[in-house]
């Protein structure tokens, strides 16, 4: 925990900067419990699939537009994207900290922020998401609550696994939203910026490039599920709007790091094209002697001059490491590459 430093003292205390969230809290509870942190969250995703494939056997096939399972799939995936993504948050930003003039408090301070959302808000924004369900309550019970044939017991259940659902995802936006807009408040405090070594300024690329994947592959799997097998107008529409999502959070929070950089070249480029100048000068000035000495040290000084600045030009100013861009690029595509070919197949031979 984060701790801040009282006035007039240079020990920390122990007051936290905030309250952790409940999905804060409980994070922190399964990350105590012995083996990986994935192991929690596919446990009980197989329970309740289970359940969920055992209580469509108490209604009839027609009354589900879709097998319960495939609802039980992602309800905890919310809350396991939220745990993966403040892991993947401390290791960049233990990875940046060379780009930092900070000292280890106040990084420490940086890395409670990144991976610790404020208590009230986070409730705030779990009642709204949890508000969207109830609205579904009254508009089609039958989905959030399940068809009439089904158990009391399980359509409680089912009703709690909603309302987690929904006030997971909501805070999984919010969670999202807060966490990149920090990320661009820290590129901001970067005061070492070297074209030449960028490896600390691509840190943060890894966890907008995996941030960006998991929500669109996400909301691809809400609409295959919800849409069928053929896709409607809608459906590729909100595919759309899927992918420049994934795009926005891939690029938006490393923008300020890419000004950054990209004014950083700009000066190297003016310097080295200064001494250039100079050294062409020079040369003129050394033509004009009958001594052949200083053209061959002014040519080697201009060829290394050179040589400096193609490194330079050739240096990328967007703050992600080689390879990057390719992974984020096929693995949001590549699911509309499979859409267009089932819809090219569906056109060749028919239902």
């Amino acid at each position: 925990m984060v701790l801040e430093t009282a006035p007039g003292n240079s020990d920390f205390d122990r007051r936290p900067l905030f309250a952790p969230s409940w999905a804060d809290r409980l994070m922190s509870a399964i990350e105590r419990l012995p083996g990986p942190a994935w192991i929690p969250y596919l446990a009980a995703t197989l329970i309740l699939v289970g359940l969920a494939i055992w209580s469509d056997r108490f209604v009839d096939p027609a009354q589900l537009p879709v097998p319960t399972a495939y609802a039980a799939i992602v309800v905890f995936y919310p809350l396991a994207l939220m745990h993966y993504l403040d892991g993947v948050a401390r290791t960049a930003l233990h990875r940046f900290k060379p780009a930092l003039s900070l000292p280890e408090g106040e990084v420490e301070r940086l890395a409670y922020e990144l991976t610790t959302m404020p208590s009230r808000m986070a409730l705030l924004v779990s009642m709204l998401g949890a508000g969207f369900l109830l609205f579904g309550v009254t508009e089609s019970p039958e989905e959030i609550i399940g068809p009439p044939g089904m158990p009391l017991p399980l359509q409680i259940l089912g009703f709690a696994a909603s309302m987690f659902a929904f006030a997971s995802t909501a805070l999984l936006f919010f969670h999202t939203i807060r966490q990149l807009r920090l990320v661009s408040d820290i590129h901001a405090r970067a005061s070492t910026i070297n074209l030449l070594q960028p490896q600390p300024l691509h840190a943060f690329s890894a966890l907008t490039m995996r941030t960006g994947v998991a929500l669109v592959l996400f909301s691809y799997y809400i609409l295959a599920v919800g849409s069928g097998a053929s896709p409607s107008p809608v459906t590729i529409g909100l595919i759309a709007i899927n992918l420049t999502l994934s795009i926005g959070l891939f690029t938006l929070p490393l923008y300020g790091m890419h000004t950054r950089l990209l004014a950083e070249k700009e000066r190297l480029m003016r310097e080295v094209g200064e001494r250039i100048e100079i050294i062409f000068a020079s040369l003129h000035q050394a033509l004009e002697r009958p001594e052949a000495g200083p053209i061959d040290a002014l040519n080697k000084g201009l060829s290394g001059l050179l040589v400096e600045k193609q490194l330079i030009a050739e240096a990328p100013t967007w703050p992600w490491a080689p390879g990057t861009l390719r992974v984020f690029g096929g693995s949001v595509l590549f699911p509309i590459a499979l859409l267009l070919l089932s819809r090219a197949l569906e056109r060749w031979f028919g239902p």
